[in-house]
């Protein structure tokens, strides 16, 4: 009989500690004012954005030497250098500033166990990732004097039953590798009981269980390795609240923030236009360099929107996400046969991808039509009046359609959908450049009620560029019989179809 032996590595760490702050401003005025002074400091972040913010108050506000590493300058050769050299090179600044693009394996240990860096400050927002892969960020520097770091409180509902996500994965052929065949018309077979599929249905459950509770479970998760959490409240007004240049610290991140969205429209401005053939290149290139990103961001916006490149396009563009918007009100405002000839008809669309965007299309309209701001029709109605207590149907189709929500478009349901209704439907109309307005409010019977409805001019700037792409996007090839267009549904049966248009 054979012996096996099992060693458990329970390993405990010397007591450390870490003051948690409750706001995400107080963190960032107590590290702005401590700069100031001086000294050695690393900063982690999982969003690129809230990094480079960061880098640009510290530069500003302190006079530090700063180092900013994301995906945006990665792959830059200096980068490269200060990443492959780290421990050397980090001795040239006094602030490294990171988002998760400083990837796995980068360990900052100085020879005799030096705590040359005075402080680690993490600052980490929701929705984004887990509390293992936060940990991991601050964990970087192995010998700081100090670790002090915000995490968001999350109020989400991810589906965390196994169970659930599987058949939602199964339902969605999600997992490529739990193909077992391909049947007719090459719609993929999925093995119900394959052994990934099950690790792949607890590995996202694990995931979702840290992104609702996020500050929880990374609490739970220092003190389980040893260390202490000081919660830090923010001070009382008079106690520390207003005194010098940190009591504005939000205005200090609006105007850094502004700062850096100017410089980077000058930027994409001023890049070398490209030719189609070069924007291919760039486009099928595994890493880009910050100025290759450039020229292809200047070619993206100027074909995207048909129009010459400006600062002012530039900034409604918001680095693509209002091109992602557009995109997906297009796919909402196409018909359901015309985008499943376009889905089916993309030869380079793997197999297990072909039926997403119709199915991204039959979710969002039905929550748009529960919400009755939408018919269905590419109509959208700006008079109707939005309140809590008429939202009820638009409540019950968010909770039907949570495991699928979840999937098709990445997006948590609130855990206070039934009390603040509204704010998870501007989650929805963000998804596709719209957002809602205040429409008075009135105090009948005693109760104030807050009344909202669409914006009328951002829905009249959104649908104006959406048709003009659903013009000018390249319509998908169809077969004809007897001059009628048709395609074959999944099963393999013709359904006929006549020329779309889009109507004004």
């Amino acid at each position: 009989m054979d012996n096996y032996f099992f060693y458990v590595n329970n390993y405990t760490p010397t007591s450390r500690a870490v003051d948690l702050y409750q706001s995400k401003n107080h963190l960032l005025k107590d590290m702005m004012d401590t700069m100031r002074k001086g000294g050695k400091h690393y900063v982690a972040c999982n969003s690129k954005s809230e990094a480079e913010n960061i880098a640009e108050m510290s530069r500003v506000d302190t006079g530090l030497r700063v180092m900013c590493i994301t995906s945006a300058n990665s792959q830059d050769p200096e980068i490269k250098d200060f990443i492959n050299n780290i421990v050397e090179r980090i001795r040239d600044y006094d602030v490294l500033v990171a988002s998760p693009s400083l990837g796995t394996g980068i360990d900052i240990t100085f020879p005799d166990q030096e705590q040359w860096i005075d402080y680690v400050w993490g600052i980490f927002s929701d929705k984004i990732n887990t509390h293992f892969d936060m940990d991991q960020q601050l964990c970087r520097v192995r010998h700081p004097r100090h670790v002090k770091a915000w995490v968001a409180e999350s109020s989400l509902q991810y589906e965390t039953e196994p169970s659930a996500i599987k058949r939602v994965v199964i339902d969605l052929d999600e997992l490529p590798e739990a193909i077992r065949a391909y049947g007719p018309y090459g719609m993929p077979v999925i093995d119900d009981d394959d052994p990934l599929l099950h690790v792949y249905a607890h590995a996202v459950s694990m995931q979702n269980a840290s992104k609702n509770d996020l500050r929880g479970n990374f609490i739970k998760l220092k003190e389980r390795n040893g260390w202490e959490v000081k919660h830090i409240a923010p001070p009382k007004p008079g106690r520390g609240s207003s005194d010098g240049a940190g009591s504005n610290i939000g205005m200090q991140a609006a105007e850094a923030r502004k700062r850096l969205e100017e410089m980077y429209a000058a930027d994409v401005c001023d890049a070398e236009p490209l030719t189609e053939e070069e924007y291919q290149a760039l486009n099928d290139a595994m890493v880009l360099t910050s100025d290759e990103q450039l020229r292809r961001d200047r070619y993206a916006i100027e074909k995207f929107y048909g129009q010459k490149i400006t600062p002012e396009l530039v900034l409604m563009d918001n680095h693509g996400r209002y091109r992602t918007q557009i995109t997906a009100m297009c796919e909402l405002l196409e018909s359901e046969t015309v985008a499943l000839v376009r889905t089916y008809a993309n030869a380079k669309a793997h197999a297990l991808d072909k039926d997403m965007a119709a199915r991204r299309q039959a979710t969002l309209k039905d929550v748009l039509m529960a919400s009755c701001l939408y018919d269905g029709k590419r109509t959208f109605d700006t008079s109707h009046r939005m309140h809590k207590d008429n939202m009820r149907g638009f409540v019950d189709c968010c909770l039907n359609y949570r495991a699928q929500i979840a999937h098709l478009f990445d997006m948590a349901l609130r855990r206070d959908i039934e009390e603040k209704p509204l704010a998870q439907l501007k989650e929805f109309l963000n998804l596709i450049g719209l957002d809602t307005m205040t429409d008075g409010k009135s105090d009948a019977g005693g109760k104030r009620t807050h009344f909202y409805r669409l914006d009328s001019n951002l829905l009249e700037r959104t649908m104006g560029f959406a048709k003009y792409r659903l013009k000018t996007r390249n319509r998908p090839s169809v077969y004809s019989y007897v001059g009628t267009p048709y395609l074959l549904n999944p099963d393999g049966e013709k359904v006929y179809l006549t020329e779309p248009t889009f109507e004004e």
